[in-house]
């Protein structure tokens, strides 16, 4: 839908912005903007676009994913603490989006249950798949928390030169990776 925006906000207990958009009524209108960020969007060129993320950095993903009218071959990977109600709806959005080929594969990791797992993880198991990408001309994306980013390319820095003999700022002076980590 062209005139719709998708908000996932975590109703934290003493968050302004969360309580106060917890609080609204359906159907409620309120007055916002939105602020671009020209270096982070979908290529419209990549012929494969991997997404990494965690907690909210997942938010723009599920907007692009979305868009993704084009069908590139797109999987997301999301690292999260533990499976719970909101991780049941992106999987079941990933399941719908999956259908209509718009995502192709979604790989979730959980840092607290029985079996801990990082995002980082996800990708040191899919190093194969990642050196492919960027060898390809293929897109990273990256979005959420600047720890988060900092592991996740000391990673495929590590994949980058084990794999394609070359480090990740050469893909990155190249615009295959793009990251919005805060």
């Amino acid at each position: 839908q062209q005139d719709s925006i998708m908000l996932v906000v975590k109703l934290h207990e003493y968050g302004l912005g969360s309580q106060y958009l917890h609080n609204l009524q359906e159907g409620s209108e309120i007055q916002a903007r939105i602020i671009q960020n020209p270096s982070f969007h979908f290529p419209s060129r990549a012929s494969q676009v991997a997404m990494i993320s965690n907690g909210t950095g997942i938010a723009p993903f599920l907007g692009m994913i979305e868009e993704n009218r084009r069908k590139t071959d797109l999987r997301l990977y999301a690292g999260f603490r533990r499976e719970n109600d909101t991780i049941r709806a992106y999987r079941r959005f990933a399941a719908e989006q999956i259908q209509k080929k718009q995502l192709q594969q979604l790989h979730i990791s959980l840092s607290q249950g029985p079996d801990p797992q990082y995002v980082m993880d996800l990708i040191r198991r899919d190093a194969d798949y990642f050196a492919a990408l960027l060898r390809n001309d293929g897109v990273i994306m990256i979005c959420g928390a600047l720890a988060m980013q900092r592991d996740v390319e000391a990673i495929l820095e590590a994949i980058c030169l084990e794999k394609n003999g070359l480090p990740l700022s050469y893909f990155k002076t190249r615009g295959q990776v793009l990251t919005d980590c805060y």
